[in-house]
This record gives structure tokens, sequence and C-alpha cells, in this order.
């Protein structure tokens, strides 16, 4: 019992010291969910210095976490309930697969055209191949590439320049044995 109270105590004390940290920024907020390493601190910084907002950014490592996070309540938790900051993100990066899905789902809010002045600056090559929405009524394309094979020469002199590498069962003896590929389902499946 006394374990229990001590949590307790504990507890009461860090959500009301959360209390006076959150009431100290005043600013709106703009909680953004995107995947590691996409979007620099200098930008975020200069966002926040320009627009008088503070961006709360968290980051998600594959579309399935995204996913689940987001159907299970979006993750801003319990703080966000308690201090009244939104359940949800305002703004979320799922590869154009996920938007698919979503979509279907009725996930995301459909954007207004009048608002987002730089559509005209997406590339119509890359809109060509966003097949999952290709008159951008629920998202924007925003970086469009490939994963790549990276290879190490001094151990693989020889390889093709191809997805083939990974059938190559003299890759996986002796001391090289050390291949590894995105966890992710789209490009296992699209790679077998």
């Amino acid at each position: 019992m006394r374990r229990v109270i001590v949590f307790l105590a504990v507890t009461a004390v860090i959500i009301m010291s959360a209390g006076l940290f959150t009431g100290c920024d005043n600013r709106e907020r703009l909680h953004i969910f995107n995947w590691a390493y996409y979007t620099p601190q200098s930008v975020i910084a200069a966002f926040e210095q320009e627009y008088g907002v503070r961006v709360v950014y968290t980051i998600f490592n594959s579309n399935e976490e995204m996913l689940a996070r987001l159907m299970a309540g979006g993750g801003q938790g319990l703080f966000a309930r308690l201090f009244g900051r939104g359940a949800g993100f305002d703004v979320v990066f799922p590869s154009g697969d996920y938007v698919a899905i979503m979509m279907r789902l009725g996930m995301l809010e459909r954007l207004d055209h009048s608002l987002l002045p730089n559509l005209v600056h997406v590339d119509p090559e890359i809109l060509a191949k966003a097949l999952y929405d290709p008159t951008m009524q629920y998202s924007v394309p925003y970086f469009f590439g490939a994963a790549g094979i990276i290879v190490n020469t001094e151990m693989v002199p020889e390889f093709e320049r191809d997805i083939s590498i990974f059938a190559r069962t003299d890759l996986n003896q002796g001391h090289i044995r050390r291949m590894t590929m995105l966890d992710d389902p789209r490009q296992v499946i699209g790679d077998a």
C-alpha cells in the first residue's frame, strides 16, 4: 500500500509541475507527426520564429507505428487532455500507400486549396505518380524517392546494381553475413 501512495504522490507532483511549465508558453501549438530525420531542427526553429507558434514534433519509425498510434487516439496522451491541448496531430507524414489507407478509413481532413497557395509548386511529374490522391484532396507530396542499396565494396567488390544482391547465398557465409533491409513490408514484399 505504501508504494501506491508514494507513486500517487509523486505522480501528482509531476502533473502539477507540468501544469506550471506548460502554462509558461502561451503560443499556439502545431503538432507534427513525422519520420525521424525528415525535418531539421533549424527548419522547425525558423518556422516557430516566423509564425509565432510552438512546434511539437513527434517522430515515428514506420508507417505501421504511425497508423497504430493514430488509430489509438492520436498520441498526445493524458497531459494533452489535462492541459487542454488537442488529442491528435495537426500534420502527419505517411507514405503514399498509407495515405490511401487513411483516406479509406476516414482519418484525413479534406484540404482547403484556397489556404495553400504553394500547391502550384508541386512538380506535375511527381503528382502524376501520386495515384493515391492525384488531385491533392487529402495530401500533398512531400518527399519522393526510393530505397537504395548500400554495399561495402571492400567486402563485396563485385555485385549487380540491383536487388538481386539479397539473393546471393555467398554473402550469407563466413565473415560477411551482414545484410539488412528497411523494416518496411512494402519494401520487403516489393523486393521479393
